[in-house]
């Protein structure tokens, strides 16, 4: 669904607040900040076990090596 109603950003450190990384099998985790100047590390949130939502730090070149993809809301307008 999300390929329907987003489009992929050219890099990941094109990241911006409410924007997401996806991967083929449907994990999304929302990007929330950058954690250093470089953007190599950023805060998400992501779905975590018995309906809970967690804040994990995570290495965006890790996560693009998974397979996760930035993307953002076609609507959104900066």
């Amino acid at each position: 669904m999300l390929a329907g109603i987003s489009r992929q950003l050219d890099s990941p450190a094109a990241l911006k607040p409410g924007d997401v990384m996806n991967t083929a099998a449907g994990h999304v985790l929302m990007f929330v900040r950058w954690l250093d100047a470089g953007k190599k590390r950023a805060l998400f949130y992501e779905a975590a076990p018995y309906s809970k939502t967690r804040a994990t730090e995570r290495d965006v070149a890790e996560l693009a090596a998974a397979g996760f993809v930035p993307l953002r809301y076609r609507r959104i307008k900066d």
